[in-house]
């Protein structure tokens, strides 16, 4: 007995709940469930001609993918993240230029686009002239033993450094 139902019978009149309706579908039998197929991997590309091949094997993609791929074990490569990053970037590109030509910070959206460039290569050279700083304090203050790994892992930094120098300065060597 309570406040609520002081006789502590159940209350007379229309119920609270009304009866279920008919299920539209019958009872299905259980099925186990299957045993999916491995996971197929990326596309295979079709064979092309002896010049696709050789830009397969030297191309900029090809010689990209090697260099900044990291070498560490464990790395999982999720295809549904990088093109998520891939429309974040392009997203965020048209949302800057939009928004630099709507608030009138550029006249043009070239100018804009280019403002940009100009930026990027100043943080290219940046990163050039402050990675080797940066690399030489963490390597005095590595432990002995990590200075070998430390080494090995920043090779490929150096190496993408050297190539983005040499890719700058091809066009001045060929005006000049």
């Amino acid at each position: 007995m309570s406040n609520w139902n002081p006789g502590g019978q159940p209350p007379q009149g229309p119920q609270p709940y009304q009866p279920q309706p008919p299920q539209p579908y019958p009872p299905q039998p259980y099925v186990p469930p299957q045993p999916q197929p491995p996971y197929p991997g990326p596309p295979v590309p079709p064979p092309g001609g002896p010049v696709t091949r050789l830009r397969r094997r030297i191309g900029p993609i090809h010689t990209a993918r090697r260099v900044f791929t990291p070498s560490r074990p464990g790395i999982v490569s999720d295809p549904e993240v990088a093109r998520m990053r891939k429309i974040r970037t392009l997203v965020g590109v048209g949302a800057f230029l939009w928004m630099s030509y709507a608030y009138k910070l550029a006249p043009k959206l070239s100018d804009a686009a280019d403002e940009q460039v100009d930026k990027s290569w100043t943080s290219a050279l940046v990163l050039a002239a402050t990675l080797p700083v940066v690399v030489g304090v963490l390597y005095g203050l590595a432990a002995p033993a990590a200075r070998r790994d430390l080494l090995r892992r920043a090779g490929r930094c150096f190496g993408s450094i050297v190539a983005m120098m040499a890719a700058a300065s091809v066009f001045p060597i060929i005006v000049l």
